[in-house]
């Protein structure tokens, strides 16, 4: 009597893989800064989903403006237009994100702020 084969494995049936996600002391204290409740969880839920879509953010412009900080493609940035920057580093080999700074509206990215955020 012949058994039934295996079902086949699909990626829609598989678990999918999930990235770590780390908060520095500073970027969690800037999250707790967020008076809006309904903006600070849109921040939370959207550096949670970056377990699953580690590589969702954009790489923010100021890579391209200061080579000479060696800013790798890992520094990434989700964006919410007119309220913050949320700022992480996707370290693709271990398979962690750690989220390392917040850009508030008005506040400047520069050379020197990039420099300390990369030092963290």
């Amino acid at each position: 009597i012949a058994q039934p084969a295996a079902a086949p494995r699909h990626a829609a049936t598989e678990a999918p893989l999930v990235t770590r996600v780390v908060w520095t002391g500073s970027a969690a204290e800037q999250l707790g800064l967020i008076r809006q409740r309904d903006l600070r969880w849109r921040v939370y839920r959207a550096v949670g989903g970056l377990a699953v879509f580690p590589q969702r953010g954009r790489i923010p412009p100021e890579v391209a403006l200061f080579p000479d900080l060696k800013l790798s493609g890992e520094l990434r940035e989700i964006v919410f237009p007119r309220l913050v920057r949320v700022f992480y580093r996707y370290d693709s080999i271990a398979d962690i994100i750690y989220v390392l700074s917040m850009a508030f509206r008005g506040q400047e990215v520069g050379e020197d702020w990039l420099s300390r955020l990369l030092e963290d």
